[in-house]
């Protein structure tokens, strides 16, 4: 049987809600062309989105978004200082499967990696994937210097998998030379989500160790222990 040839299609990306031109004929405007300056679309090249944590493919069978991940994951290995890892999921029959083949690969040793698998996880909407997400949030699993890994997987399981009085157990110093998303996690997102019952355990963490802490370091706990009375007081006000 012979093989069909693979052409090197340039392939656009177009947002859940986006809209797509499809005048030419019924085909796509090209958005690189000059008609497609006078219309309105949201398409982008994969290269174009690389700032984005997670993006999902979809598409009818057969127009070949295997084969462009696969292309994608290519390329990416090519480059230098970069880590890949390629995975079918039709190859695997449950989430916890899937969940080990990304964070116990050789690969998933790269905190970078396993910090954009956290990421991933959390973008699928698969609730069950996201309790897997535990022991990373604890800080239980793996290398994670600058604490990414650690950040994303809280900001996945909070609020809907964990409790206040979880959250502030897990609580560790962050790196203060690094704002990332466990910092962001402890200066904003957590305490500008706390209400009710969760400004409890809250206000019992941050007034423990605002007894306690130093008053040279630790600038950013310091700063989520401010924030928690802040958003107490609002909250009461």
């Amino acid at each position: 049987m012979l093989m069909q040839p693979i052409y090197a299609w340039q392939r656009f990306w177009v947002p859940q809600d986006g809209s797509i031109n499809l005048s030419d004929g019924g085909f796509l405007l090209d958005p690189e062309g000059e008609s497609a300056r006078y219309f309105t679309q949201q398409l982008y090249t994969l290269p174009a989105l690389q700032q984005f944590r997670a993006l999902a493919l979809l598409g009818e069978p057969g127009i070949g978004k295997s084969v462009t991940l696969e292309a994608e994951y290519q390329a990416l290995e090519q480059q230098d200082n970069n880590v890949s890892i390629h995975v079918d999921l039709r190859s695997f029959s449950s989430d916890v499967l899937l969940h080990n083949r990304v964070f116990e690969s050789v690969a998933a040793d790269d905190p970078s990696i396993r910090a954009h698998a956290v990421s991933a996880i959390g973008a699928s909407g698969d609730e069950d994937a996201k309790l897997q997400l535990l022991p990373l949030a604890r800080g239980e699993v793996g290398p994670d210097p600058r604490q990414e890994i650690k950040g994303r997987a809280l900001e996945t399981l909070w609020p809907n998998h964990l409790t206040s009085a979880q959250v502030f157990q897990m609580i560790t110093p962050p790196d203060e030379s690094y704002v990332g998303a466990y910092v962001m996690f402890l200066t904003r997102d957590l305490p500008k989500s706390l209400a009710g019952a969760d400004l409890l355990p809250a206000l019992q963490w941050a007034t423990e160790y605002v007894r306690t802490a130093s008053q040279i370091d630790q600038f950013h706990t310091k700063q989520l222990a401010d924030n928690i009375f802040t958003q107490a007081w609002e909250y009461a006000s």
